[in-house]
């Protein structure tokens, strides 16, 4: 179980050791404040993170296991190893020995301590990354079947088409206009000076809409703007378009 300073080093060194740089995803950051219970969701959750190390004191899986109050599920998270089905299989028992210490009836993941901040594995086009969409060895899921997991949820992402000039002028414009002639839709992009307000109205959206996900947990406004805020670092304002009724 990590406990000190040196065991929290080994656990975040290992992606970087697994994954090329074009396919590093870590966020060293999160991951830190994660481990030092100082996130902005910590004050909602408590984990245990594990390390498995090599006789040679390499780490070489990792992950951590998250309990809510009053769930009776464990989830598992942050989860990377090297290709080895022993080595996973070690590192998920010492898991349930600490699940069914805790009281705990299942396990279940990948899910990074939150959906708000990282759930399930890529399955497939692990030649091509998303922003936004999870990354990971494409030995995961499988090894993670061989040692008892089982699949429980499937999710699809959809690669939209460019639209053409000829698409805008044949109809995108055309609906677009009509639209807003009748005043139905206000169509904004955010600004810097605006861009906590606007993380304000997504939340109430986006807190609407996953409500009926499974494993969802609420989160306060506040929480919401401090997870978000920093995409406003990377944003192309121009580029995000708020729709209001």
């Amino acid at each position: 179980e990590v406990k000190t300073k040196k065991d929290k080093d080994l656990f975040l060194s290992l992606p970087k050791k697994l994954y090329d740089k074009k396919f590093l995803t870590q966020d060293l950051e999160l991951e830190k404040k994660i481990l030092d219970c100082v996130h902005p969701l910590s004050i909602d959750f408590d984990i245990y993170p594990f390390i498995l190390l090599n006789t040679s004191g390499k780490v070489i899986s990792r992950c951590v296991l998250t309990i809510y109050p009053n769930d009776n599920n464990g989830y598992v998270g942050f989860f990377e190893s090297v290709y080895s089905e022993e080595a996973v299989n070690c590192l998920i028992n010492k898991v349930k020995e600490k699940a069914k210490e805790l009281g705990l009836v299942k396990l279940i993941g990948p899910i990074d301590c939150s959906i708000w901040i990282k759930y399930r594995f890529k399955v497939d086009y692990f030649d091509e990354y998303y922003t936004g969409e999870p990354y990971n060895k494409d030995y995961y899921p499988d090894l993670w079947e061989r040692i008892g997991f089982n699949k429980c949820l499937g999710y699809y992402s959809n690669r939209l088409r460019v639209p053409t000039e000829e698409d805008y002028n044949d109809k995108i414009e055309r609906v677009t206009k009509r639209l807003l002639e009748k005043k139905k839709y206000l169509i904004i992009s955010p600004d810097s000076d605006s861009l906590s307000t606007a993380l304000e109205d997504v939340y109430e959206l986006l807190s609407h809409l996953y409500s009926s996900f499974p494993y969802y947990k609420y989160i306060t406004k506040t929480q919401f703007c401090m997870l978000f805020e920093k995409l406003g670092r990377i944003f192309n304002y121009d580029m995000v378009k708020l729709v209001y009724d």
